[in-house]
């Protein structure tokens, strides 16, 4: 006997059994995709040299030097690249009516992390935020399969 209820991971049979597709949509896969895109940006805002230092000496030699934010920042730095990844992630973290609730705060959150820090290193998240903004299009559960008569 099939339990029905408006989340597919509730639809338990009376065993406890979950399914094998219970925790895989469209959705969810998105929403992955998403929080391994924030992670790339983060890795990639923290470790690709993003600092230049010109200096001059009174003979008139020019030096440049060029650093990560990790090297320009230290540690702190990695805190604040991973609130975003963080956030992207908080989805992937509920299920049921908390899952539906952090699917659509998770982008919204982003955004605003993207829209504060546009000129810095909101930048390198923009691909996350496009992708999980992507991800609120796609229905909450899959569709039904046509039952055969």
């Amino acid at each position: 006997m099939l339990l029905s209820s408006s989340f597919p991971e509730r639809n338990l049979k009376k065993e406890g059994d979950m399914g094998a597709g219970y925790l895989v949509n469209g959705r969810r896969i998105l929403q992955l995709a998403s929080a391994a895109l924030a992670a790339g940006g983060a890795l990639t805002a923290a470790l690709v040299p993003g600092f230049v230092t010109v200096s001059a000496d009174s003979a008139g030699r020019q030096g440049t030097e060029t650093r990560t934010l990790l090297e320009a920042m230290g540690a702190v730095s990695l805190l604040i690249v991973l609130v975003p990844v963080l956030v992207a992630c908080l989805p992937l973290l509920f299920r049921g009516r908390a899952w539906a609730v952090s699917s659509v705060v998770a982008p919204l959150l982003l955004a605003l992390w993207v829209g504060i820090g546009i000129t810095t290193l909101g930048m390198f998240f923009v691909p996350a935020l496009v992708v999980s903004v992507l991800s609120l299009f796609f229905p909450l559960r899959a569709r039904a399969a046509p039952r055969a008569a």
